[in-house]
């Protein structure tokens, strides 16, 4: 009895002792002061909360659909696929599917906050923890790259909308429901005010920083982007009187990026090279997203057919039709214009190279890995096509952006990275 008594008091004393916050939890401790307080956890968090809206796509990631689908370029094969709300009459200005807007504002609504709050930043702390060199340095770069990205999402918005007011700083819910709409110019002209007043301090590459975090807004990205919104702002949509000095500043500003790009790194590669397992490290990809490996992006567009292939993306004859030939630039509509008898001849011979390097068509080995190879059957009939549910509508399959060495297969699955 008295050992039980003892053990009693003892559990009493530690349970006293244990739950003196019985309030406390990790989520209602992240105030205001600790977000700016926590590097990884809180500053940077924020910060790369603003990145991802730019990588907020308007269907899921690795997924088959392309806005191609919603095109004349692309059919997405099954009717049933999100991107077929385009042109099955679901889309109407009472019902819009693009995030543009949504996800641009919402970013910059956050940027401005961020660049208000983060001078108040102070990780001093942490002067001990072996990545706090690191992490100061990163702290620096952030209000220069939040600048980039609030100019990035402007122009998204600008080139899908022309007017858009114009916000930088935090806004109460009333001034946001008045805000009023800026004039495209002033819209052209505040990104490459912006783009200007930063790129210098941004770095030309992250290779070579502390951290090594590939995938940032650089002074290339910062530069390049400039040069578009310029070149957007010279085209016949933004400038209807055909202002010359519009079109003079876009290729100056075109200019500069390609009289730097050696100096910059960047390079003209392979059209191939532009996707695929190391396509993140190509010298002419300025400002892009790696991803880690995956086979899902190519189960989402393998031909029907193909072990756990589900069709996805497929380009149309509309899209082959623009394709030229190698030896006198006509195209393949122009060359044939009526029905083709693909028993006596082969239109598809001498065509732009890039042509085999982005559609799968009748006859090709596809997928290139050993395990599945074999050659694709786009006729009636054939074993990737009609009357199986999902084969492609149009007698093509995709090819761009699909690594075809990826095994999808029950077993031995293989993946790959991706841009």
């Amino acid at each position: 009895m008295k050992l039980y008594k003892i053990c009693l008091f003892i559990l009493a004393c530690v349970i006293t002792a244990s739950c003196a916050d019985l309030n406390y939890t990790e989520e209602n401790t992240r105030d205001e002061a600790w977000t700016y307080e926590y590097f990884n956890e809180g500053i940077k968090s924020m910060v790369f909360d603003a990145y991802a809206q730019i990588y907020n796509n308007e269907f899921e990631s690795n997924s088959a659909y392309f806005l191609a689908g919603a095109t004349d370029e692309a059919q997405y094969a099954l009717e049933t696929g999100a991107v077929n709300n385009y042109i099955n009459g679901g889309w109407s200005p009472a019902n819009p599917y693009s995030n543009i807007w949504t996800k641009s504002y919402t970013a910059i609504a956050d940027i401005c906050t961020y660049l208000e709050k983060i001078d108040q930043a102070d990780i001093t702390e942490w002067q001990y923890n072996p990545d706090y060199t690191i992490w100061v340095q990163q702290l620096e770069l952030f209000p220069y790259e939040l600048r980039f990205l609030r100019a990035y999402f402007y122009f998204e918005l600008f080139r899908a909308y022309g007017d858009v007011p114009l916000v930088t700083t935090t806004l109460t819910n009333g001034q946001a429901n008045n805000m009023s709409r800026t004039p495209a110019d002033q819209i052209v002209k505040f990104i490459v005010d912006e783009l200007d007043a930063v790129a210098p301090y941004l770095p030309v590459s992250y290779v070579t920083e502390v951290g090594s975090e590939i995938g940032r807004a650089t002074r290339v990205a910062a530069y390049a982007l400039k040069a578009r919104t310029l070149l957007y702002a010279a085209s016949p949509l933004f400038n209807t009187n055909n202002d010359q000095t519009k079109w003079a500043k876009a290729a100056e500003a075109c200019k500069f990026v390609l009289d730097n790009a050696d100096i910059w790194g960047l390079k003209l590669s392979a059209y191939s090279a532009l996707w695929g397992h190391d396509a993140f490290f190509n010298p002419e990809l300025i400002f892009g997203l790696g991803r880690g490996e995956s086979n899902s992006f190519e189960m989402a567009n393998y031909p029907v057919g193909v072990e756990n292939g589900s069709s996805g993306t497929c380009p149309t004859q509309s899209l082959v039709d623009q394709y030229e030939y190698q030896d006198n630039g006509e195209t393949f509509a122009e060359r044939y214009p009526g029905t083709i008898d693909l028993t006596a001849v082969d239109p598809y011979e001498g065509l732009d190279p890039r042509f085999a390097l982005t559609v799968v068509k009748n006859g090709d080995e596809w997928p290139t890995n050993g395990a599945q190879k074999k050659a694709i059957e786009t006729f009636a009939g054939g074993f990737n096509a009609a009357p199986k549910y999902g084969a492609t509508p149009t007698g093509y399959y995709l090819r761009k952006y699909v690594d075809g060495s990826c095994v999808t297969t029950a077993d031995n699955q293989t993946t790959r990275r991706h841009t």
